[in-house]
């Protein structure tokens, strides 16, 4: 078992570090080493990431020179996003941590993409993502004089419609973040008129660079009991409990007569 790469760090001696998010439809990983950061490989159109993930990371090994064995600390995007992509990465991070003995750190995958306007001190963050029928994963965050930033609403899954109605009770500007913005821009204009801010020069992808370079400030997580944050159910699982409206939840197995 590897000494925890926090006592590492501590002690001065480099700690090596790999970022990875398959939470949506973009697929992106990054190795750093201390505060430089080495690689990054983002590949954003739809591809079945369970089968680019793999790959991916042992090009971007190969092209530093790094071994499996040599990392220290795996970051994963824990959600909201999709079921399967949450799936894919969370189980690569912890089969990762428990084979190699190293430590595990996740980050919201609605902070990985607020994390693109670090530059942007005291104001409104909003990311979000596209889960369907007009609802969103979103949250509000915001960076606080010292450049660290805060959850200010906690990541939730709702309607799109209610959510521009609760921003627009702020009556302040609020810098929106995501691929998926554009899909909901109408709505929020309309809502927040001048206080919505769209910056398409600013990534809108998530930033695992940053994921990576920060991750020696993360707390662990327990490797054995990690699991990723939904927010809501899935849509079979919804369907069935609207079948089945007297379950309890202990099971869903059905008993055959």
């Amino acid at each position: 078992m590897k000494k925890s790469s926090q006592n590492k760090k501590d002690e001065g001696v480099i700690m090596k570090v790999m970022a990875v998010d398959t939470s949506n439809k973009a697929m992106a990983m990054a190795l750093a080493e201390d505060d430089k950061l080495l690689a990054v490989k983002k590949i954003n159109i739809k591809r079945n990431h369970s089968i680019q993930v793999m790959p991916s990371i042992a090009n971007l090994l190969e092209e530093t020179g790094w071994q499996a064995k040599d990392l220290d600390r795996i970051a994963v995007a824990k959600g909201p996003g999709s079921y399967t992509g949450l799936r894919i990465a969370g189980t690569l991070a912890k089969t990762l941590a428990w084979a190699l003995g190293i430590d595990l750190v996740a980050y919201s995958s609605l902070e990985v993409l607020a994390l693109n306007l670090a530059p942007i001190r005291q104001v409104y963050i909003c990311p979000l993502f596209d889960a369907r029928r007009e609802n969103i994963y979103t949250g509000l965050y915001r960076f606080d004089s010292a450049g660290q930033l805060e959850n200010v609403i906690k990541d939730q899954h709702l309607a799109s419609q209610d959510w521009a109605e609760r921003l627009s009770d702020l009556d302040e500007s609020v810098y929106f973040v995501g691929e998926d913005v554009l899909t909901f821009a109408p709505l929020f204009k309309e809502k927040l008129g001048t206080h919505f801010i769209y910056q398409r020069e600013v990534s809108q992808l998530p930033n695992v660079e940053a994921m990576a370079l920060q991750a020696h400030c993360q707390p662990l997580q327990d490797v054995h009991h990690f699991i990723p944050e939904y927010l809501k159910l899935a849509e079979a699982e919804e369907n069935w409990l609207k079948d089945n409206p007297d379950a309890d939840g202990s099971t869903y197995v059905e008993k055959l007569d």
